[in-house]
């Protein structure tokens, strides 16, 4: 299924266009995001969904239960970020606080399809999950 204009364009093939205020176009093609580097004291982690995390069991779980924390992987630190001095390395299940700053997770080649992507500040990883 592909979503159209009133004149029965697609959108999928228009390139982007960023324009001023006036309206006068200014980047000719919005180029894709290839990377994502944490700046500062940033961390970009991968949020993990609940069939990750309770495997894919046929558990119900209501919307206002909580079954503890968010978890995440950590991907990147920023450059700022000693992560070994707040406990925690590249690679860690940890379990974070807060929603983070959404990133855009195409950016990001690591992460498994259907999990978000986000920067936090590294105060917010408060546990780290050892797997076993």
């Amino acid at each position: 299924m592909s979503i159209t204009d009133a004149e029965g364009n697609e959108f999928a093939k228009k390139a982007p266009i960023v324009v001023d205020v006036q309206g006068n176009e200014f980047v000719k093609k919005t180029p894709k995001v290839v990377d994502v580097i944490p700046c500062g004291t940033q961390v970009l982690v991968e949020l993990l969904k609940a069939e990750d995390i309770i495997g894919n069991s046929k558990i119900v779980i209501a919307d206002n239960v909580k079954a503890g924390g968010p978890q995440a992987f950590v991907l990147k630190v920023g450059k700022n970020t000693d992560a070994e001095a707040w406990g925690f390395k590249i690679g860690d299940r940890v379990i974070i606080s807060g929603n983070g700053i959404p990133v855009d997770d195409s950016a990001c080649v690591a992460t498994k399809e259907g999990r978000s992507v986000v920067l936090l500040e590294p105060s917010a990883i408060k546990a780290i999950l050892i797997e076993g």
